[in-house]
């Protein structure tokens, strides 16, 4: 009752000292203390209604990574939880099979799930910052040129640890886990794509995907869908979280001091020689490979799925077990 109070105390101060002669900036930064007040306390839809109410600021990092941190909140994310308990998963028992273990992984119960949803509005929210149109792919480098290594830094430091925690839902929803959280099948109904030498059954069924057999049967998991119908959006939201993750974590590694990030590195060379494997395999993956926007991979990848096959059958098969 007290927190409701406060809440409601909080906004309808805002609205008051809203009103008059101040400037944008003014109200903006009012507008951030009252939200982060809001935070403290745990009252995610405060925060949120603060800051949306004056409209997405695309250009002032400050502002997204509060709209951001209200979002994620409200999605269940919390960055102590991250760095206490869950960081030391990451690793085990394969280079993406620890974020399954994460604390709030097993919150996902379905693709609409609001907490998976929550936390993908906070994602997009930095992935796209600096009014990056989404209909393209947004890169750390982009994100730098428009806010700087500082604050670009700090929006990829964020968007990394939200990327984790969603990516551990989303192995962990669509892997089809067994009690003790081990994939139990393929993600994916695959068909026998050719590669550039063989075929892709050469690959579910040559022991390097874990319990994933060769195409044909309908072993993978329904809510991505099903062969040669697949759902664009739910298996292009995978593609688009594993690109991102990869593609600002060289940069944020490169500039952490500490060692809490220890575990996080040393993933890193698997994965690449994954990566570099599949490319190997279908040259014409290395676009899928470096897509981080959601529009374009559905664009690029639908109705012919190809692409997006070979690279969960590389990328997610094997490096989630």
């Amino acid at each position: 009752m007290f927190r409701k109070f406060t809440s409601l105390l909080l906004l309808f101060s805002f609205l008051l000292v809203g009103c008059g002669d101040k400037s944008e900036d003014e109200l903006i930064d009012e507008a951030l203390v009252s939200a982060n007040q809001a935070l403290s306390v745990g009252d995610c839809q405060t925060a949120i209604d603060l800051l949306e109410q004056l409209g997405r600021k695309n250009d002032n990092a400050r502002y997204l990574i509060v709209l951001a941190s209200a979002y994620a909140c409200r999605g269940g994310y919390n960055e102590l939880t991250l760095f206490a308990t869950d960081i030391a998963k990451v690793g085990t028992p394969s280079s993406l099979g620890g974020f399954i273990n994460f604390t709030t992984s097993d919150d996902m119960t379905s693709p609409t799930d609001s907490d998976y949803v929550d936390l993908q509005t906070a994602i997009e929210i930095l992935l796209f910052a600096g009014g990056l149109s989404s209909a393209a792919n947004a890169t750390s480098e982009m994100r730098r040129a428009i806010f700087g290594n500082a604050k670009g830094g700090d929006i990829d430091a964020f968007l990394m640890y939200m990327v984790m925690v969603q990516m551990g839902r989303f192995l962990r929803y669509y892997g089809t886990p067994d009690a003790s959280a081990n994939k139990t099948k393929c993600m994916l109904n695959y068909d026998n794509v050719a590669l550039d030498a063989g075929n892709l059954d050469t690959i579910l069924g040559g022991g390097l995907t874990g319990p994933c057999v060769v195409s044909g049967a309908a072993v993978g998991n329904a809510d991505l869908g099903a062969q040669n119908a697949y759902n664009e959006t739910r298996v292009c939201q995978g593609v688009v979280l594993f690109n991102t993750f990869m593609d600002v974590l060289p940069a944020v590694l490169d500039s952490y001091s500490g060692n809490e990030l220890t575990e996080v590195s040393l993933i890193r060379t698997g994965i690449e020689a994954q990566k570099t494997a599949m490319l190997v395999a279908k040259a014409s993956t290395v676009t899928i490979s470096n897509t981080t926007s959601f529009t374009k991979c559905e664009a690029d990848n639908a109705p012919n799925y190809d692409d997006i096959q070979i690279f969960y059958a590389y990328m997610f098969e094997p490096l989630y077990l």
